[in-house]
């Protein structure tokens, strides 16, 4: 007992040992202890199958350790439950409840300590007893502010969000920047830093595009589906990977029976200049191997593909070529004889006969 300021005993705490089952050979009990808050007995902690604090617990220490031993392979938990309503009345949990944080604190002043980081798990359904969903935020305060912000989500499905607290893919990284940058760096002896860039209407690609590169951007994507590479881009070509290798016949009359074409895009997110190119029907006609048909049944045209029969095609024309300047050069030496032997017969008649026509100079 103790007395208050009007010199009136009052319990300043309660030690109220307690019995939670009394069945012989498993008897459950436990110790309860309150103290007085404005006035009214409150119960502040309970010891029983485990330690139950209906306030705040304070420590003051260096480290919290948490031990357990046994033969199996678990190890200790840190548990922390929710409920809505009372102690002795509890109430599901609601979507949208904070479940358990843990929180860094740091002291500036006074008695006044700023929030600096959070780790906050949070339901995401409204609870029964076969649905339990949730999440855990990841929260820091930035530099010249008191508030922590969320910075990274992991959701009830496993998705994974840094800059946004509602990712709907496996991994999705956002910010209000120029550019949204990932960068994937290896610091070993040799490694580069590689980054993806995605850019928006204020970054110098332009909205709608992505970059892959280091400091500059190497290979970069625009909405409209073009694409720019900064150097070159090779394809494995090896004849050693390479198997029943045969050349390509006719491939002049084959590329006769393809047009070039120029032509606009349907579609007003492409770039809407006018375009060159083939029809890809076209080309399938006379070389399926260079026409890929995706699952929705459109067509694409593999324009490297071709240079083989062009080079073919090319080929084709110089041998016809040849054989041109062949027959030229055998007119043109039967000309030489021709013209020898019109010669010769012209001296012979103007010998015999000088005033014939085609003698006279």
């Amino acid at each position: 007992m103790k007395n208050n300021s009007a010199a009136n005993p009052f319990h300043a705490a309660i030690i109220e040992p307690y019995v939670k089952s009394p069945t012989a050979g498993s008897e459950n009990s436990g110790v309860g202890i309150a103290t007085k808050q404005n006035g009214v007995d409150t119960w502040v902690v309970d010891f029983a199958e485990s330690i139950y604090a209906y306030s705040p617990i304070q420590a003051q220490g260096y480290w919290t350790y948490l031990e357990r031993d046994g033969n199996n392979a678990f190890g200790p938990f840190l548990y922390g439950e929710k409920s809505r309503g009372t102690y002795t009345a509890k109430a599901a949990v609601q979507s949208g409840d904070d479940l358990f944080n843990i929180v860094a604190r740091g002291y500036h002043s006074g008695s006044g300590y700023n929030d600096a980081a959070r780790i906050s798990f949070i339901a995401s359904q409204n609870y029964t007893n076969t649905a339990g969903g949730g999440s855990i935020q990841f929260a820091t305060a930035a530099n010249n502010t008191t508030t922590p912000m969320t910075r990274m989500t992991i959701d009830n499905a496993g998705r994974v969000g840094i800059g946004t607290a509602s990712p709907s893919y496996n991994l999705a990284v956002a910010s209000a920047g120029p550019y949204t940058i990932i960068s994937n760096e290896n610091t070993a002896a040799g490694g580069a830093d590689w980054r993806w860039y995605s850019s928006s209407s204020s970054a110098p690609l332009g909205a709608n595009a992505m970059c892959f590169g280091q400091s500059t951007c190497h290979l970069s994507l625009y909405g409209s589906g073009n694409a720019t590479l900064t150097g070159t881009l090779t394809q494995s070509s090896d004849g050693r990977l390479k198997r029943d290798i045969s050349s390509i016949g006719g491939a002049l009359d084959s590329l006769s029976g393809i047009e070039g074409v120029t032509y606009y895009w349907k579609d007003s997110s492409r770039e809407q200049s006018r375009q060159i190119g083939l029809i890809a029907q076209d080309v399938e006609k006379v070389f399926p191997e260079a026409v890929k048909t995706d699952t929705q049944g459109i067509k694409s045209v593999a324009y490297q593909n071709l240079v083989a029969p062009i080079i073919n095609a090319i080929h084709e024309i110089r041998n016809w070529m040849l054989q041109v300047d062949e027959r030229v050069l055998s007119l043109e030496n039967e000309n030489r004889q021709l013209k020898a032997k019109s010669s010769a017969m012209e001296a012979y008649l103007c010998e015999k006969d000088p005033a014939a026509p085609f003698c006279r100079p």
